[in-house]
């Protein structure tokens, strides 16, 4: 189902009106946000509480959580939106500026997990 999954999204991207002029409703920014800021933020929070408790986890374990939570939006979120009615075109941009942004904020966020830790 990935493949279809690709090629739905991308049909769906296709149809999206991204002139430079054009700018992102709030519903887009907030995804973002939510999405690359404050998932990732909230994962680092969630691993430190843990840690505070005495539990310790793997590096390997550690990491991988942390690379989860800094993605961008799912591929499948415009397939899911599309099939239950929910906004496509929100979805399809959600994915587009996400993966986008997230050249910038992957690498940021884990540049601060580094340098946090040592």
């Amino acid at each position: 189902t990935i493949p279809l999954s690709l090629l739905v999204t991308g049909l769906q991207l296709g149809n999206l009106n991204l002139l430079p002029g054009k700018r992102l409703e709030i519903e887009g920014v907030l995804v973002l946000f939510l999405r690359l800021v404050m998932a990732p933020a909230v994962t680092l929070l969630l691993f430190q509480v843990v840690a505070w408790l005495g539990f310790t986890l793997p590096e390997t374990a550690r990491i991988t959580g942390y690379l989860i939570a800094c993605m961008p939006v799912a591929i499948s979120c415009s397939v899911l939106t599309d099939r239950y009615g929910g906004d496509t075109q929100l979805a399809a941009r959600s994915i587009f500026y996400s993966t986008l942004w997230s050249m910038l904020t992957v690498p940021a966020w884990f540049y601060f997990l580094n340098f946090a830790r040592t």
